[in-house]
């Protein structure tokens, strides 16, 4: 029965996608400037870094640290300057004889064991679920970088207006290969501690950490399979890519249904604000002149008409009473002294007397005394 790590359970072969910058440009420069590597050598089997070193110093007349020697595949030795121009001189001296060791050295070349790549799909993805903390170019670029090799992310991350998504292009050789979910896991390390460490013997314990699904929405595919890369002349255009919308849905894998939604999206449209019939129609008194007191007249006076707003008391009305009409809280009336005034209010239209206590319309939150008494049962509602 195989187990994990033997050789029929892992993959032949995996990719790891890596955008050019100008610091690994930078250092592609300077390997190609300043290291050699042994190419032929005639020399005992017992000859290591050391006997390499000494002879390049000797010959070279170098003092010790000018040249840095390692083991290396599948040239055996790898020889790295700290200036061109030491670099520049062993290279034209080409071969070093020393004690009876003879080395023959070229320059480095970055592309020496390269293979060619093309990539002829690019994809439009949206990374949800990234966490917050991890909202990072780094941290997108390995998300995606098994597969992709990133374009642009089109996501703000500095100041962020829209945290659903991380939206950003990118290429790929092969869009079936981009995965619909991949697992963010941040290992743990120890409270002020080391960002990494060194160990001759292996750990005592096993290693925890915390993992977040990162869903990729694949909503674009850009097919340039068809689009020939030689130049085109006169009038003749270049084909565009043949284009492909693929349907996605937040919070669920793609191609799995979404779920129905507990409750309805929060991007409702503002609401419109009118201004009241009723306002309307008193703001254009000096227009009318006369024709308002003869509507007012039809209509049974402005004291009797039904609100426009939403009103909790739909069959009652509620008429106009001037400030100095409110009860006191001994039952007199401020504005006729008399504690037994009727006071009317309108019930479908009709009008009714309840009593110097009744209800009126205000501004402000009702007295004690504005309260109704059948309330407190100490009086008896009028039928």
């Amino acid at each position: 029965m195989a187990r994990l790590g033997d050789l029929c359970t892992r993959p032949d072969d995996d990719f790891l996608f890596v955008p050019s910058s100008v610091d690994l440009e930078k250092e592609v420069e300077e390997w190609e400037g300043t290291a050699l590597v042994v190419m032929a050598m005639s020399a005992p089997a017992s000859t290591g870094v050391r006997e390499v070193e000494a002879v390049v110093l000797d010959e070279m007349c170098l003092h010790r640290g000018a040249v840095v020697v390692s083991r290396h595949q599948p040239e055996p030795f790898l020889l790295k300057f700290s200036d061109h121009r030491r670099a520049e001189e062993a290279t034209r001296m080409k071969c070093f004889r020393h004690h009876g060791v003879i080395l023959n050295v070229r320059p480095w070349r970055s592309l020496s064991a390269a293979l060619g790549a093309a990539m002829f799909f690019r994809v439009r993805l949206r990374l949800e679920g990234v966490p917050m903390h991890a909202w990072s170019p780094d941290i997108v670029e390995k998300l995606i970088g098994r597969n992709c090799a990133l374009e642009y992310i089109d996501t703000n991350l500095l100041h962020l207006d829209d945290t659903r998504t991380i939206d950003l292009g990118a290429w790929t050789p092969n869009p079936s290969r981009i995965p619909k979910r991949m697992w963010l896991i941040f290992t743990n390390r120890s409270a002020g501690g080391p960002s990494f460490s060194v160990s001759a013997s292996p750990l005592e314990r096993w290693q925890r950490g915390t993992k977040y699904g990162v869903l990729l929405h694949l909503e674009w595919i850009y097919d340039y399979t068809n689009a020939s890369s030689e130049p085109y002349g006169g009038a003749q255009a270049i084909p565009e890519p043949e284009k492909r919308e693929l349907p996605w849905e937040r919070g669920v894998v793609d191609g799995a249904l979404a779920a129905p939604a507990a409750f309805p999206p929060f991007n409702v449209p503002p609401p419109v604000w009118t201004v009241r019939q009723d306002r309307d129609d008193i703001s254009r008194r000096s227009f009318k002149g006369g024709q308002h007191d003869k509507n007012r007249e039809a209509n049974g006076g402005e004291r009797h008409r039904q609100p426009r707003y939403n009103n909790d008391h739909p069959d009652r009305t509620w008429e106009c009473r001037w400030r100095g009409d409110r009860d006191d809280a001994s039952g007199r009336s401020r504005s006729t002294g008399s504690a037994s005034a009727p006071l009317r209010y309108a019930t479908g239209g009709s009008s009714k007397v309840v009593g110097a206590r009744g209800l009126c319309r205000t501004r402000r939150s009702p007295l004690l005394a504005d309260l109704p008494l059948w309330i407190s049962g100490s009086y008896k509602k009028p039928s």
